[in-house]
């Protein structure tokens, strides 16, 4: 009798604790013609234009200076400066 109450507690705990989906829970659907989706567009345009346009000097500066590995963190020393002129 016990182990049945202990199987029956951890199988209620279980159910209990799962994840279930929800209307709520459903992905935002944005309409193909959206505003928000014309802009997050040209944004996103715009930005390309912009970096493709940039030399691999600027672009290896920025990498070394912005990305870093998961897990680090490095304060600058002095504040960050663009060495590059546009």
């Amino acid at each position: 009798m016990k182990k049945v109450f202990i199987l029956f507690i951890i199988v209620l705990s279980v159910t209990s604790y799962s994840q279930t989906e929800s209307k709520i829970d459903s992905p935002l659907k944005t309409k193909k013609d959206s505003i928000e989706l014309r802009k997050l567009k040209a944004v996103g345009d715009e930005t390309a234009k912009y970096l493709s346009t940039r030399s691999i000097e600027e672009k290896e500066w920025f990498k070394k200076t912005f990305v870093r590995k998961r897990g680090t963190f490095t304060i600058p020393k002095e504040p960050i400066t663009y060495p590059f002129k546009d």
